[in-house]
């Protein structure tokens, strides 16, 4: 296979063309190396040209590249200027805008004084954020990225592997852009240089931590268990048990930067019939399944919750709201929300035996609502919906068409 092969991101693309010339900032957030600079410098500009857009109506800038590492806002401000041709748009495609300092005022004079529709990436969604939301104020608006969820790698790899083939391949090895189609070797080396980056650069670095080990640890610990209920004192007490010195207030912190960085996404616990989130419990989930077992060194884990993460990553991607459910004693793995399409979701990996099934559904029908509820599954369905209404869904279906 061509691991140089341009991915399309058509669920991204279709958000970015969708807001395309609104008066707003488009920021597109997401852990390093999960396509962001593809999908603005390649995917979104050959867009623009093939929908008319002359070439030199946009305008490039990657802030780690040598040419800009250097520039102060100002000095951007000019070269963005100077390549202003007429009054008519000009697309401005911003690469890690947070490497320049007072980027939140250059984005403002930007926005004010000259004729530009304004996109712009960033691997920290609280400096983000925090930044424009001083200047900028509900006029940005935030695309969250993942790299390839499962119905984008089976769409680039699908003539190459049975369908089984494909969902295992993909719990295994993950959805990195870069990683598609290495060895285990090749890709090993790039997942490790992925998250030691963002470790290093985006975490240790920026909020000047020193004690990175706590800081590996927290990953190692909540990778290992991926997709179950913890808190930060919890975690704390575990990490402490083991002879690490971890307080309440580093373990909080720590997770507040690992979700800030996109190494960890937090999925809060809600009450379904009180309908409020409660307490500091949540779920946490691995933006990606390579990466995550990349770190733990391939320990063999629990595939049913290799699945749930990969169900988190494909709602996640497709813009739902993902939190879990809390009815009275019961607890439904995923409520997933967009606009006003709310629906349950359980997963499973088979439906025997008959146990397992009344534990699975007894969550959902506890919930007393009409909202579709759904029991996905990686047995072959053939029944498509239960007695009591719960609709059986085999998970690669699903995962390609949550709706079909």
């Amino acid at each position: 296979m061509n691991t140089h092969t341009l991915i399309e991101r058509p669920l991204y693309l279709k958000r970015l063309v969708q807001m395309k010339d609104l008066p707003l900032i488009k920021t597109i957030t997401g852990v390093r190396r999960s396509g962001k600079s593809t999908l603005l410098n390649k995917i979104f500009f050959q867009h623009l040209v093939e929908s008319g857009t002359r070439e030199d109506h946009v305008i490039r800038i990657n802030c780690e590249s040598r040419e800009f590492l250097k520039m102060q806002r100002d000095e951007i401000f000019e070269y963005v200027s100077s390549r202003i041709i007429d009054e008519s748009p000009h697309y401005l495609l911003f690469d890690e805008i947070q490497e320049v300092e007072g980027f939140d005022r250059l984005v403002n004079a930007l926005m004010v004084d000259l004729p530009v529709d304004i996109y712009l990436s960033g691997s920290n969604s609280k400096l983000l954020g925090k930044e424009l939301s001083t200047y900028l104020s509900g006029r940005y608006v935030e695309i969250a990225m993942l790299p390839l969820s499962f119905s984008e790698y089976h769409a680039h790899v699908r003539d190459t592997m049975d369908e089984e083939s494909i969902l295992m391949t993909y719990l295994q090895s993950g959805g990195f852009p870069l990683t598609i189609g290495l060895d285990d070797e090749k890709r090993d080396i790039i997942l490790d240089g992925i998250y030691h980056s963002v470790v290093m650069k985006d975490i240790v670095e920026r909020y000047d931590i020193r004690d990175s080990n706590l800081l590996t640890n927290i990953v190692l610990t909540v990778y290992s268990a991926i997709g179950s209920m913890t808190s930060p004192a919890k975690l704390a007490n575990t990490l402490t048990s083991k002879g690490y010195s971890a307080s309440l207030v580093s373990v909080r912190n720590y997770l507040d930067y690992l979700c800030s960085s996109f190494i960890l996404y937090k999925c809060r616990r809600y009450s379904i019939k009180g309908k409020a989130y409660l307490d500091n419990v949540a779920k946490y989930y691995a933006p990606d399944l390579g990466l995550r077992n990349s770190i733990l060194h391939y320990r063999q884990g629990d595939v049913s919750r290799l699945l749930e993460n990969a169900v988190f990553i494909e709602l996640t991607s497709r813009g739902f709201s993902v939190d879990v459910g809390q009815c009275d004693a019961y607890e439904v793995d995923f409520i997933c929300r967009k606009g006003a399409d709310l629906f349950y979701l359980q997963v499973t990996m088979r439906l025997d035996p008959p146990e397992k099934l009344e534990q699975k559904t007894r969550s959902l029908l506890r919930t007393g609502d009409a909202f579709d509820k759904y029991l996905v599954t990686m047995d072959r369905v053939l029944f498509p919906m239960l007695e009591n209404g719960i609709k059986v869904r085999n998970i690669i279906d699903f995962l390609l068409n949550p709706f079909s």
